[in-house]
């Protein structure tokens, strides 16, 4: 259990990985801010995202997701995160999990201008994200990619990335969605590992 457990972990962390490339999009010049969790709904004004998880799942705190970060509680609840947020390549603003089945979901921005990849083609992304993300694994692990399509969550548009993983005699499917919002890519990772359908997870958008 603790392999599976540390396979689907490094997984998600291999997925938010590929968020060191950007894409292009529609563009606002709204600051940056953190979404907030109400018991089962996360809320980001920022992206324009509300998820509401199922009552299983288990939304990862701020103490867990300022350590994945590897930058204080303090700096990742103060006021002025905001401004502490264009300093940083990468914001994970939440994780949330089913602890039975290991399904999750994370929303992760990246600022795109410390990555200077403001101008970086939707084609271009999908390739670059695509090549480091198979770099991550070994020849052991196999990963088929399906054609990318165009997918309506909540009333904004993204460009989704279908994924099957086959390891350790597991398999499980990923999907990330990416749109540009601002100076950032907001990245949503589903990681699916038994036979939930993601028009499943897609559902809990509105």
């Amino acid at each position: 259990m603790k392999k599976i457990i540390s396979f689907f972990t490094a997984a998600v962390l291999l997925m938010s990985a590929i968020l060191l490339t950007g894409c292009s999009g529609d563009s606002k010049s709204t600051e940056f801010s953190r979404g907030s969790v109400d018991e089962n709904v996360y809320t980001s004004t920022y992206a324009n995202i509300k998820f509401t998880k199922p009552a299983s799942w288990v939304y990862s705190t701020d103490e867990e997701i300022s350590k994945l970060m590897n930058i204080s509680i303090d700096m990742f609840t103060s006021d002025d995160f905001a401004k502490e947020a264009a300093k940083l390549q990468s914001i994970t603003d939440m994780l949330a999990t089913d602890p039975k089945t290991y399904n999750n979901i994370s929303v992760i921005y990246e600022n795109l201008k410390l990555s200077n990849n403001t101008d970086i083609s939707t084609d271009e992304y999908e390739k670059k994200s695509i090549q480091m993300l198979k770099s991550q694994f070994t020849d052991d692990i196999e990963i088929d990619v399906a054609e990318s399509t165009d997918t309506e969550l909540g009333s904004e548009n993204y460009r989704r990335i279908s994924l099957t993983t086959k390891a350790y005699g597991m398999e499980m499917q990923q999907f990330m969605y990416f749109r540009k919002v601002g100076d950032y890519m907001c990245s949503i990772t589903v990681t699916i590992t038994d036979d939930t359908e993601i028009s499943e997870i897609e559902a809990m958008f509105s």
